[in-house]
């Protein structure tokens, strides 16, 4: 990721955003507070970051986005907040042994498949070759607002149990950004759901789970 992705980030995550209800104007603000903190994170870990350009007919254009950083396991925070330092990465370790996938973006009007997997994938590379022991990634639930709603309310971690079989290799979750992590190599750590994430992301009732690739 460059300075020049800059302004190109702004119009994706507005994109991603764009129509969303029950979203908290603290994501559409994030649009303008974006460009000092992708500033900030380039500053801090630049190869934490990593854009896919796509020609969608239009041009050439950025439709996916991932951030990570790099953090000691014992130090792992419950929210993504803590863990970002509010999205400036001034939390990042040089030194950490965990290597975190914190933020994936992609253009909901791109009409591509297999962004999201070929970014993480890239970021494995990335984590293998400079040593780190633990990759894992901050997901969110994408169906969950979903299940409630038709089912009543479960906790996060009981969600996911009756999402999937667990560990046996021929589960598949039906939460599609789980799914994301899980065929990409990646398993549901249970005793790391956290609620709270940050406010206002109704489709996973605020809630994240962490997901760990070896």
């Amino acid at each position: 990721m460059k300075f020049s992705d800059i302004e190109p980030l702004v119009e994706l995550i507005g994109r991603q955003w764009k129509g969303k209800e029950n979203v908290e104007p603290e994501h559409i603000r994030l649009c303008l507070l974006i460009r000092i903190k992708v500033l900030i994170r380039i500053k801090v870990f630049p190869a934490g970051g990593l854009v896919v350009e796509a020609d969608t007919g239009n041009g050439k254009r950025i439709v996916g986005a991932i951030n990570s950083l790099r953090m000691n396991w014992e130090d792992i925070p419950r929210t993504w907040k803590e863990l970002t330092a509010n999205g400036t990465f001034l939390s990042h370790r040089d030194n950490g042994d965990t290597f975190i996938c914190s933020q994936i973006t992609v253009d909901p009007t791109c009409g591509l498949k297999g962004v999201s997997r070929a970014m993480i994938e890239q970021q494995k590379v990335i984590a293998r070759s400079i040593g780190c022991k633990h990759p894992i990634a901050y997901s969110r639930f994408q169906n969950y607002a979903e299940y409630i709603s038709e089912y009543g309310y479960i906790p996060p971690d009981e969600y996911l149990r009756l999402n999937r079989v667990l560990f046996d290799g021929c589960g598949r979750c039906n939460d599609k950004n789980v799914w994301m992590h899980m065929s990409s190599g990646a398993r549901p750590m249970l005793d790391m759901v956290f609620e709270n994430r940050c406010t206002g992301d109704y489709c996973s009732q605020n809630t994240i789970i962490v997901m760990k690739y070896w």
